[in-house]
């Protein structure tokens, strides 16, 4: 059983929950074009939402449950296999494994997932649940054990194991100044065997932009304006030509942001690069794997993974970049507002949240800057509540 991605005619791209032989799961699948397909949620939404099935029926092998046949004969889960479920679906991806294969394992030797993971597959799992109680006993009687099913799952909802403390995302500097030498082609650290320019460009645009795996795997050859030195970075819904079976997921609105002039000297040298590539002329992509076809998200995830056979660089992870360039822009902001003379706690806070918002590619009215800079936001907000206080002293 597992997870497998489709691209269709019309260019939309779709994940699919499959048995050992290839054959498509049919209620698993109903469910997900019913419920959250035909609702318009996006590719990435819908895998995760398989994936999470897929883990509810691996449980039902490893409990000798078989739900679907539960409910046809009017069964309830009973309150342990609730519980079980609900922690199968908190157990890493290494713990399933090993009792998937049958294995019994000490208390201590369970490993746990994010609780925003486990939350997430509970609830869709409960739903699932739900669909198949109407699905499959739709009498009166379905209507009592839907009830009594429902609650004994929403008791267990939300009681996620505790994980472990994550290191903080607050940002290094000679990380990433580190980072930012070892990418270079001559550098004596630089990991890379192959590509050591185009993984510095999709590096650097992560540093200097901020920009998402899946808006730079989806970046266009076009959409680099040189005259300007300006990137467009542009949404793209289900592309034909695109030959990835998952298509990449841009997750931030449309912006035009400006690029470096180093950066822009080696955006230049790539794409002459690349065109030495035959099937790069066949899309319009930027970043090309070997074979000329567009890179993927993973592939870019992997460039990401082998800086940490760099020593110093240590466990770094695509969306750190993030966090980096939101330290980077708290710098910015604060000597920007230094010179145009805004003092006051609110104008700061006002014109921080506007230009992070752009250039993050978040709506106006959205509260994600409060993830990003936490420690700037505490101070801001810090002297918002002091100059409060004196007003009234």
């Amino acid at each position: 059983m597992k997870v497998v991605d489709r691209k269709f005619t019309n260019g939309e791209r779709r994940s699919i929950l499959v048995d050992a032989s290839g054959i498509p799961l049919y209620y698993p699948n109903l469910f997900v074009t019913l419920n959250v397909r035909n609702r318009g949620q996006s590719a990435n939404t819908v895998k995760r939402i398989n994936y999470a099935l897929k883990r509810f029926m691996s449980w039902q092998i490893c409990a000798g449950i078989d739900v679907s046949r539960r409910i046809q004969d009017g069964i309830e889960m009973q309150r342990h296999e609730v519980a079980s479920l609900m922690e199968f679906l908190s157990y890493s991806k290494e713990t399933r494994k090993k009792l998937e294969m049958g294995a019994k394992l000490l208390p201590a030797s369970y490993e746990y997932r994010e609780t925003k993971n486990t939350i997430a597959d509970r609830k869709y799992v409960s739903e699932y649940i739900a669909f198949l109680i109407q699905r499959l006993h739709p009498s009166v009687q379905s209507a009592t054990i839907a009830s009594n099913t429902l609650n004994s799952l929403k008791k267990q909802f939300c009681k996620a194991r505790a994980r472990k403390k994550e290191a903080e995302t607050d940002v290094d500097e000679a990380q990433f100044n580190l980072i930012e030498s070892v990418v270079e082609s001559g550098s004596t650290l630089n990991p890379f065997k192959r590509h050591k320019l185009r993984n510095k460009c999709i590096i650097r645009l992560m540093l200097d932009l901020g920009l998402r795996r899946g808006e730079i795997a989806n970046l266009w050859v076009g959409e680099i304006d040189f005259g300007r030195s300006v990137v467009k970075v542009r949404r793209k819904q289900d592309d034909p030509d695109d030959p990835r079976p998952s298509k990449p997921n841009a997750k931030t609105s449309e912006r035009t942001l400006h690029l470096e002039p180093d950066l822009k000297l080696s955006l230049l040298a790539y794409i002459k690069e690349r065109g030495e590539q035959e099937k790069s002329f066949r899309h319009g992509y930027l970043f090309t794997t070997q074979s000329g076809n567009p890179v993927s998200e993973k592939q870019i995830y992997n460039i990401v993974v082998a800086l940490r056979k760099v020593k110093g660089v240590g466990h770094i992870y695509p969306h750190l970049f993030r966090h980096w360039f939101n330290h980077v822009l708290t710098i910015r902001f604060r000597e920007e507002m230094r010179k145009a003379g805004i003092t006051s706690p609110a104008d700061k806070m006002t014109y921080d949240a506007r230009r992070r918002s752009y250039l993050n590619g978040w709506s106006e009215d959205s509260d994600q800057q409060k993830h990003y800079g936490r420690q700037w936001i505490t101070e801001l907000s810090d002297e918002a509540t002091l100059e409060r206080i004196g007003q009234h002293e």
